[in-house]
């Protein structure tokens, strides 16, 4: 499952920028935004991730290790988390937004156990409740409460401002201090988005588009017909959930009443993803699904069109940093 790197939320909600000298080779950053010749319906895979998942492992640590250097650079320690390419496996097809891969989840799960969901508040790291004490938290528990607001600014930033998108949404983040520089060298900065700003508004305008086609397709009447087979599919192996949506919330919401349990909490999401799966596949869900996405994509107008090529791009182009400046 996809993830994006440890502390993106504090450097959304904090902002500011701080000035750091970090060495690193240059990657010119020159986004696709030609959409001539581009078929939706043949060229579909235009909603999925264009990385492999050990490249986003890859990038995601290269970020880190500028995250590192320049905390560092202002006499601050931070602790890098590992990532590795298994914790990014897609648990479906990538371009279809509601397609889980019944296989993969067999031998998987959900991949919720991975630890960095956020929680029901969708506000906190999940692993900060199954893990409550990392090296991290400790070394900023440590500091004095002048200290902690320091880190926090020059790790997040402290100057939010307001953010509009094509699509009319509007919400307040920032350029960010040593996360929001990170990103920057790593996804790019386009006109006066510098820091974080530019990934920020593309991630965010994309993910808008493929939340959008997953409703349409989530609210057809073949789809929901299909969920409708599903639910009582599970209901025969004891599992009643009127969606896979009902039955994620579920089995979070245990993690959380439980953070000690881990066993027990693991075996419990395995149980029940192997359920799902022979579910997705007796009620024909995926299917489904993708001839409802293919018809929902089939229409997209080309704005949305431009703002999912242009993320592509941009995953593209961090790839290309992150190798350029491999050890």
């Amino acid at each position: 499952m996809a993830r994006r790197g440890r502390g993106l939320i504090a450097a959304l909600l904090l902002g500011g920028l701080i000035l750091v000298s970090v060495v690193y080779v240059v990657v010119t950053y020159s986004p696709r935004t030609d959409i001539s010749g581009l078929n939706p319906k043949s060229d579909r895979h235009f909603l999925a991730p264009y990385l492999s998942s050990a490249e986003q492992a890859h990038i995601a640590n290269f970020i880190q290790s500028l995250d590192q250097q320049c905390m560092a650079s202002l006499l601050f320690k931070y602790f890098p988390s590992a990532n590795k390419a298994d914790e990014y496996q897609v648990l479906g097809d990538p371009s279809d937004p509601l397609y889980t891969d019944a296989m993969q989840i067999r031998r998987l799960g959900y991949g919720i156990y991975f630890g960095d969901t956020l929680d029901m508040n969708g506000t906190s790291p999940f692993s900060s409740i199954v893990n409550p004490r990392n090296s991290e938290e400790a070394y900023v528990s440590s500091l004095s409460e002048a200290k902690q607001q320091a880190y926090s600014a020059a790790f997040g930033g402290d100057k939010p401002q307001q953010v509009r998108l094509a699509d009319g949404k509007t919400f307040y983040t920032s350029p960010g201090g040593c996360q929001g520089l990170a990103y920057g060298k790593v996804y790019g900065t386009a006109g006066r988005d510098w820091g974080i700003l530019h990934y920020t508004k593309v991630f965010t305008l994309a993910q808008d588009v493929i939340d959008g086609v997953a409703l349409q397709v989530a609210n057809s009447e073949q789809y929901r017909a299909a969920m409708k087979r599903w639910s009582t599919c599970m209901k025969q192996y004891g599992a009643t959930f009127s969606s896979r949506n009902s039955e994620y919330s579920y089995l979070i919401r245990e993690y959380q009443r439980h953070p000690l349990d881990r066993a027990v909490n693991i075996r419990r999401e395995m149980k029940l993803a192997k359920f799902d799966a022979a579910c997705t596949d007796s009620a024909s869900l995926n299917s489904v699904s993708e001839t409802e996405t293919d018809r929902a994509i089939e229409y997209l107008p080309s704005v949305q069109i431009r703002a999912l090529v242009r993320w592509r791009s941009m995953q593209l182009h961090a790839a290309v940093v992150a190798r350029a400046n491999s050890n």
